[in-house]
């Protein structure tokens, strides 16, 4: 199945990355309606899964999601040839070109936002895409196939299911220019590890345990319900 999707992802690449601007950013239009429509069914499903609280947390998170489709939508996204230098003896242009297949990895503690998000920024570039939610929270993002299917042309989103070994995949496989991942540190490193070879362009977003440090002469009994909350907020499982 893995290695399924890569084909279509790459022989979509052609035809999405020469498509004018406009009619992509008609595509992000047409999945923002789409959100829109089953932001009931998205948060519902998103608040079993994960854990957060329906309101307002689950709902945030499509309404996040819903923003950033229309956002990429803008037509200031569209990347046009910049020149920064010109002279008597000619001039330099800055061109930008899509890389090719964008692999995806996602995290559990926004399934709906960040798939979101990691899907549509490749996109505006031309670039196609293969997601991979986590195996914790996959439910929530594999819900977005259909949606992408009804707004994208074929091979241009695709969304899969599974643990390392299909991460292993897509971040070792020739057709994948770009790796783009979220997650622990860990699993960075091996991910950068398994780049390597191919000189892949990997993007990194890594966590850790941040502490969160109250000062002397702080409200504490103030302070505390938000300190709590935001713990609750990322680590409902």
């Amino acid at each position: 199945w893995t290695y399924g999707r890569l084909p279509c992802a790459k022989a979509a690449f052609g035809g999405w990355a020469a498509l004018p601007f406009a009619k992509r950013a008609a595509c992000f239009i047409s999945f923002a309606a789409l959100l829109e429509r089953d932001k009931g069914r998205l948060a519902a499903a998103l608040s079993q899964e994960q854990g957060k609280p329906l309101k307002p947390f689950a709902v945030g998170e499509v309404k996040m999601a819903i923003g950033k489709a229309k956002a990429c939508a803008d037509s200031a996204n569209e990347l046009v040839p910049e020149e920064y230098e010109r002279n008597t003896k000619g001039r330099c242009t800055c061109l930008w070109a899509p890389r090719g297949v964008v692999a995806a990895i996602c995290p559990w503690n926004f399934p709906l936002a960040i798939a979101v998000n990691k899907m549509l920024c490749p996109l505006v570039g031309g670039n196609t895409v293969v997601l991979k939610p986590s195996p914790m929270t996959p439910l929530s993002t594999l819900l977005l196939s259909d949606l992408a299917m009804e707004a994208f042309p074929p091979g241009v989103v695709n969304i899969l299911a599974g643990g390392s070994d299909v991460g292993a995949v897509l971040v070792e496989h020739p057709d994948v220019a770009t790796v783009t991942f979220t997650g622990s540190s860990a699993t960075g490193k091996r991910i950068m590890a398994s780049a390597s070879p191919s000189l892949k362009k990997v993007l990194l977003e890594l966590g850790g345990n941040d502490p969160a440090i109250v000062l002397p002469g702080s409200d504490v009994a103030a302070l505390a319900p938000q300190l709590f909350q935001k713990v609750g907020f990322q680590h409902t499982r």
